[in-house]
């Protein structure tokens, strides 16, 4: 069988499109209260970029049961926040060639020592 490029893309596309029958997420776990503020901290940053403040969200999540103190809040999110940007310096650092990187590669080692 010979696969073309169009039908890589036609798998992955609709791979993109499939979800699990159910969440792999046990409802018999518990969760501590970094865990579950990490698993909602794209939703929290989100809502903190439209403008809503930390003591807003905090005070939101008290409602629903999970009380958390504005400041821990804030330094879940930002711990959650300084993973994600050391990801992606960690990802773009990866695309630069290797003799950009390093010093080492770039002075040439060739030369006669004085």
């Amino acid at each position: 069988m010979t696969l073309t490029m169009q039908h890589i893309q036609n798998a992955i596309d609709h791979l993109g499109r499939l979800r699990p029958a159910r969440l792999n997420i046990s409802a018999k776990r518990d969760f501590s209260l970094r865990e579950a503020v990490l698993f909602m901290a794209p939703k929290l940053t989100g809502m903190k970029e439209l403008g809503f403040t930390t003591r807003e969200l905090a005070d939101a999540l008290a409602e629903m049961g999970i009380t958390i103190k504005a400041p821990t809040l804030n330094r879940y999110l930002s711990n959650y926040q300084a993973g994600r940007e050391k990801g992606a310096a960690n990802e773009s650092a990866a695309s630069i060639p290797a003799k950009v990187r390093g010093v080492s590669e770039i002075i040439p080692t060739d030369r006669p020592k004085p």
